[in-house]
């Protein structure tokens, strides 16, 4: 397997790399059903000196997803990198109605139910699927 050099964060090529590995991840999960925008700014953590390097906010009802690579990291990022924080950022999607459902304050049991299944049944598709190709070619 080839590695490709480390990118700087400034660099549009690694926002470009965090778009297209958020749309591989969003396929391979099966987030199809969610509307997916792609945002490329400075960003900052929870406390003011942190610094992340993504992000995601979300509408639940709409099913909207807003990705954030930040623009303004000093270190270098690799590939390998960015690939996890999209991965990351997705799973917060996926994971998404569940939370919402269980910050209410109202927890609603049978909904807490059911977007478990949601989020096991898709994971399960995934999953299952790359393990038959694992099989096939070991």
């Amino acid at each position: 397997m080839e590695l490709l050099p480390p990118i700087k964060s400034s660099d549009p090529t690694n926002f470009n790399l965090f778009k297209k590995r958020c749309e591989y991840w969003r396929d391979e999960l099966g987030l199809w059903d969610w509307d997916f925008g792609y945002e490329y700014e400075e960003l900052e953590g929870e406390e003011d000196d942190t610094c992340v390097l993504a992000g995601v906010m979300y509408l639940i009802d709409n099913k909207h997803a807003m990705m954030y690579l930040n623009s303004d990291l000093g270190n270098d990022a690799s590939p390998e990198t960015i690939n996890k924080v999209a991965l990351h950022e997705i799973l917060e999607v996926l994971i998404a109605r569940l939370k919402n459902s269980m910050l209410t304050d109202k927890v609603d049991e049978h909904a807490v139910e059911e977007q478990t299944h949601e989020v096991i049944n898709r994971l399960l598709r995934y999953m299952l699927r790359n393990d038959g190709e694992d099989n096939e070619s070991g």
